[in-house]
């Protein structure tokens, strides 16, 4: 291949992964997820949702400052990690959709209680404004992609997804949908 074509090929190459990053992802079109279940792995920086055992949406999340570990206390930007449940959704200005997630569980707030702090709460899954969905888009995939999630985020705890993703989970899991989040 010659020089010219190579550097023709290499450009559209790169157009194209930067397409795909800017790009939303596009789910199947469905109207109810039965047997739904939430799968988040915070080492890998992904959520699936599973309709009776199949993947019905896979995509990259990003979590708190300080991934690493469950969540101990509030303020300490740590995701929660255990089985958790949807159990509140809301539409929200500054996040587009947020699905309230059932932390701090019991076993949350004995351990809260022993440590004498408090667990917080208002932990979710959640987009961004309408006008950041692009950049906030990209920016999941990147920092997935670099393997940061394991590392750093930026949410203050919660999981934070590209909007359409959102939206899908909104759309199919229904309230009391299982989370599961592993380390």
């Amino acid at each position: 291949m010659g020089r010219r074509r190579w550097w023709w090929l290499t450009g559209a190459l790169a157009v194209v992964g930067f397409a795909a990053l800017a790009e939303p992802d596009r789910w199947p079109p469905r109207s109810s997820c039965p047997l739904a279940v939430l799968f988040v792995s915070k080492s890998d920086g992904w959520i699936e949702l599973r309709c009776a055992g199949v993947v019905a949406a896979r995509g990259p999340a990003v979590f708190g400052a300080a991934p690493r570990g469950h969540k101990l206390e509030e303020g300490d930007e740590r995701t929660p990690e255990g089985v958790y449940a949807v159990v509140e959704k809301r539409p929200s200005r500054r996040f587009g959709h947020f699905l309230l997630l059932s932390y701090p569980g019991p076993e949350d707030r004995r351990r809260a209680r022993r440590l004498g702090v408090s667990p917080g709460g208002a932990i979710g899954i959640h987009g961004v404004q309408a006008s950041l969905a692009g950049f906030a888009r990209a920016g999941i995939r990147v920092w997935t992609g670099l393997g940061l999630a394991g590392v750093t985020g930026p949410t203050d705890g919660c999981i934070g997804v590209a909007n359409e993703l959102v939206e899908l989970i909104d759309r199919l899991a229904p309230l009391g949908t299982p989370v599961v989040i592993s380390p």
